[in-house]
């Protein structure tokens, strides 16, 4: 899931309680809030966005909580899972 700000903010599960917050120029990577998870549920639910990941597409909100990220159609083809992904190599 992906929020524009001044940088872009990558958010992890809250419940992983030692996840640091890793940041770039661009990105912030972070705990996912409980507030978001309806948002995260609307890219885990499309199939688009889904098809070649690990998982299925969710049909209800509270399977949500089993995941760990997402990106909306909207910031892909931008570089930014490579950026986080190096960012989590590091």
């Amino acid at each position: 899931m992906l929020y524009l700000n001044q940088r872009i903010k990558i958010l992890g599960m809250e419940n992983n309680v030692n996840t640091p917050t890793l940041e770039t120029e661009r990105l912030i990577l972070k705990r996912f809030p409980e507030r978001d998870m309806e948002a995260l549920f609307l890219i885990l639910k499309d199939e688009e966005a889904n098809k070649f990941l690990p998982w299925y597409t969710l049909k209800k909100l509270e399977e949500t909580h089993d995941f760990d990220y997402g990106l909306r159609k909207g910031f892909w083809h931008k570089g930014i899972v490579t950026e986080a992904a190096m960012l989590c190599k590091r």
